[in-house]
């Protein structure tokens, strides 16, 4: 179906569809097994040879994929109709791959929603609000590129920026090049790209349960090395975690990479907004980050099996450079082509995190809000940002009053519809509105606070 403005969200976490299923009562059954995972019995509305049963009177219940009735359904054929509430509810990426692993649009079906399946922010690289570039860079932090943490411990200088060097698709890509090398770091030394997820938005996994989900990383990196790059992952209270690898096959070429993790099912993810998972590229470390043993599947964390698997040692040597983008995290253990959004979009989410702002008064420097911002002032220019939405106006069909030319009373009655588009009139009306309302609010807070000044 056609839409006019933005495409509606069809959930955060996997392809969606409306879904339903049927089943054969037997007149003895009470138990039948759902075709997907539910977490609620309201997330689904459940008919009996056309009558809508409740789950508020008990009529039935859901456990994961077992649906559960008080009674026995009587003997039918698909007379037992199960119909999922939700928009969002999650379709595994892998089931929508076709076996040989290459993916495409036509072969996807245009019938099927492609966005919002990557969890991860500015992948592409896109959102730097610090800066493009930096040089003579000795410690971590958010540097360059929104979202994306350099820990960087004593191994080497660098110059970090958001790079124009990218894979066909993209156009940018975060860059590390060593200026000043580290030949032998000490044992507590590390150099890693890291990135965190909220918990809040990883709730689909269903870590900790039976039903915990596999989910796959895919990117593009580049190196003048080649060698095996280490990857991992830690929860939310670095209780757990494990080890992957990548290879870079071909020194100062754009490789494609997709790791994928099976499901925890030992350890939840708590429902907040701090991190719920924790993803490391790690490009060299000294003896103390690879004390402990490697794990291929979840088990208790260790700094020590941190870099295990890594052979880059990416700043050993002067003009040691590494490059990444397209980094994504959906659902699934197949990697699906990489989501772009719009600059706009990435923006919006990367200042939830941080936020670079102007000064009111004074030259020089920018202030921020969020994290890793050293500059300060007192008065902020904070932005307006709203959303409106805007019905059709309807003719009147009912007799009204009005006048002639000549001025003269007569009785205006509309035939049919003549509806006005007010879409070239809605940004200003919609401005003057927003002028209108803030100066009211203005006024009143003068009234109160006469002796205050207003910075406009």
């Amino acid at each position: 179906m056609g839409t006019l403005g933005n495409q509606p969200n069809f959930g955060v976490y996997g392809f969606t569809r409306t879904q339903a299923e049927s089943f054969n009562g037997t007149g003895s059954a009470t138990s039948f097994t759902l075709g997907h995972h539910v977490k609620n019995a309201i997330d689904i509305e459940v008919l009996v040879d056309n009558v809508q049963q409740s789950p508020f009177d008990g009529s039935y219940s859901v456990s994961g994929t077992t649906l559960t009735f008080s009674g026995a359904p009587a003997s039918g054929t698909n007379n037992v109709y199960v119909m999922y509430r939700q928009v969002g509810t999650v379709i595994d990426t892998q089931a929508l791959v076709p076996d040989d692993n290459s993916v495409t649009y036509a072969k996807l079906g245009n019938d099927i929603p492609l966005g919002n399946r990557n969890l991860v922010i500015n992948g592409a690289m896109q959102v730097a609000q610090r800066s493009t570039s930096l040089s003579g860079v000795t410690s971590g932090g958010y540097l360059t590129t929104d979202r994306f943490y350099t820990d960087l411990t004593s191994i080497g200088t660098y110059t970090v920026s958001q790079s124009t060097d990218a894979p066909s698709g993209f156009a940018h890509s975060l860059k590390y090049l060593c200026t000043t090398a580290d030949a032998s770091p000490a044992s507590g030394d590390g150099f890693s790209l890291q990135y965190k997820i909220e918990g809040q938005d990883l709730q689909m996994l269903d870590y900790g349960t039976s039903e915990a989900k596999s989910f796959t990383v895919s990117f593009w990196v580049k190196s003048n090395k080649t060698g095996t790059g280490a990857f991992n992952i830690r929860n939310y209270d670095q209780t757990r975690g494990i080890n992957k690898s990548y290879v870079i096959n071909s020194a100062n070429t754009w490789e494609y990479k997709t790791i994928t993790i099976d499901g925890d099912t030992a350890a939840g993810i708590s429902n907040d907004s701090g991190h719920g998972l924790w993803l490391f590229y790690v490009f060299d470390s000294g003896s103390g980050w690879t004390s402990g043993t490697a794990n291929g599947n979840w088990s208790a964390w260790s700094w020590g099996q941190i870099n295990d698997l890594g052979t880059l040692q990416i700043g050993r040597s002067t003009n040691d450079y590494i490059q990444i983008t397209g980094v994504q995290l959906e659902v699934g253990t197949k990697a699906t082509p990489f989501e772009h959004r719009s600059y706009r979009d990435e923006l919006a989410a990367c200042q939830r995190y941080f936020w670079r702002l102007d000064r009111v008064s004074g030259g020089g420097n920018t202030i921020a809000i969020g994290s890793n911002y050293s500059n300060s002032i007192f008065y902020i220019n904070y932005p307006i940002i709203m959303r409106a939405a805007v019905k059709p106006t309807s003719s009147l069909s009912r007799p009204q009053p009005t006048v002639n030319r000549d001025g003269s009373e007569t009785e205006l009655s509309t035939k049919g519809r003549h509806d006005p588009c007010l879409l070239p009139r809605f940004i200003p009306i919609a401005e003057a509105m927003t002028v209108l309302v803030l100066t009211d609010h203005i006024l009143r807070w003068r009234a109160q606070c006469p002796d205050q000044s207003v910075n406009l």
